[in-house]
């Protein structure tokens, strides 16, 4: 089976189950951001993503700020999906942490994939419910 496996840091939350994984002799591709130097996983292929670019620009509401964020990460992981579809590299399953946007453009990209978003439920003491369903925005859109 192929696998691919989308978070803002490697390996996120999804450290147990790409381990698991690999060790089944499964093609595993990870992209991420950022990669913890103090884990390695061995049989997998890790991307990067090209991070977000420093930016000034005023937001009136969290929500649009978020919004504009999710929406420039998920261009950064489409552009390392094409690539791999480019080179013959077409998922069974992407797995992914939808909170950050990364998995915005799954179902363009690998239409046929079976999408699994593991979103945040968790409610900080400064965040409201809102807050919670802007972060969980991807999951909706690439289900």
């Amino acid at each position: 089976m192929k696998v691919i496996f989308i978070h803002n840091n490697f390996p996120g939350q999804f450290i147990n189950l790409v381990k698991k994984l690999s060790c089944l002799n499964h093609e595993i591709v990870f992209i991420s951001h950022y990669k913890r130097q103090d884990i390695i996983i061995k049989n997998i292929r890790h991307l990067f993503a090209p991070p977000l670019p420093v930016t000034h620009t005023t937001y009136k509401t969290y929500s649009q700020k978020t919004s504009h964020e999710m929406f420039l990460t998920g261009e950064s992981f489409a552009s390392v999906m094409i690539r791999l579809k480019k080179e013959k590299f077409i998922p069974d399953v992407v797995i992914s942490h939808p909170g950050w946007g990364g998995s915005l453009y799954v179902k363009d990209i690998f239409p046929l994939a079976i999408h699994v978003g593991s979103a945040d439920t968790k409610k900080y003491r400064d965040q409201s419910h809102a807050h919670i369903r802007i972060k969980n925005m991807g999951t909706a859109t690439t289900a």
